[in-house]
């Protein structure tokens, strides 16, 4: 999709297909830095360190970019995932990160409006400093 849309753009996956590469977001990985990271559906799947997965995230964007957001909401797609958000997650995050909120919802994905919801958020990174794990765990993330 975006290279149909003329976007140079760089995919991990851990399935490794599409053209992606195969990275294991719960160890920390230095990347190069990109001015939109997404995450739709990746890392409520990263079973040993979400903390990690953030890190990576965080340190991929440069500062001034976007991290975009979309996973399963706390209390919905049970068995999908080990990590369920909330809007409350991500506001005490940006908080506690010093990321501004560009946008911040719920909605039911794929039409399922009884337990099929995701919070979505977007992030603006505004610093190149990652909070401690002990902070990260402390924002109320809830493991499956």
């Amino acid at each position: 999709m975006f290279e149909k849309m003329g976007h140079k753009h760089t995919s991990i996956d851990a399935n490794g297909q599409n053209g992606s590469i195969v990275y294991d977001l719960s160890v920390k990985h230095y990347f190069d830095e990109f001015a939109i990271i997404t995450d739709f559906g990746t890392s409520e799947h990263v079973r040993d360190s979400l903390y990690n997965c953030w890190w990576n995230k965080h340190q991929a964007c440069k500062i001034g970019g976007l991290i975009i957001s979309e996973n399963p909401k706390t209390g919905n797609w049970a068995g999908h995932g080990h990590w369920y958000y909330t809007q409350d997650f991500y506001i005490n995050f940006a908080k506690e990160q010093g990321y501004g909120i560009m946008e911040i919802g719920e909605h039911p994905a794929m039409h399922n409006t009884t337990d099929g919801w995701n919070v979505y958020c977007v992030l603006k990174k505004t610093k190149q400093d990652f909070i401690t794990e002990d902070q990260f765990n402390k924002l109320g993330i809830k493991n499956a």
